[in-house]
């Protein structure tokens, strides 16, 4: 969504074409990254080995199967927080990259074009 703004404001005439060319890959990005870390922590804890079958909560997530596991899980741990730095970071740093630029245009352009821009932030 900052990007498709970013593009809307700082390239009006050029919208249409690159919004067209790059949607498809957007959207292919954002289905493949996540399934793949997703993909990396099935296989992980497939392989570990449990002592208990009761999960305390009603709903079921990572981190509670590594807790019941009898299994040494440092390496799933770290690898737990490397992807949370790996989702975060690289999106947190497109969106702020994007905002910037949209306010960097805005403080360059007509008055006018400047409260248009800066209400859609």
């Amino acid at each position: 969504m900052s990007y498709d703004r970013y593009v809307a404001i700082c390239y009006p005439l050029h919208y249409h074409t690159v919004m067209s060319q790059k949607v498809c890959k957007l959207i292919i990005f954002t289905w493949l990254y996540p399934m793949t870390i997703f993909l990396i922590f099935f296989i992980l804890t497939l392989q570990l080995r449990f002592c208990q079958r009761i999960i305390e909560n009603f709903y079921c997530v990572n981190y509670l199967l590594v807790k019941l596991s009898c299994t040494d899980t440092s390496i799933v741990n770290i690898m737990g927080l490397l992807s949370v730095v790996l989702c975060t970071v690289p999106q947190l740093s497109i969106i702020f990259y994007t905002y910037v630029q949209i306010l960097r245009i805005c403080m360059s352009s007509f008055n006018a074009s400047k409260l248009k821009a800066l209400r859609t932030c």
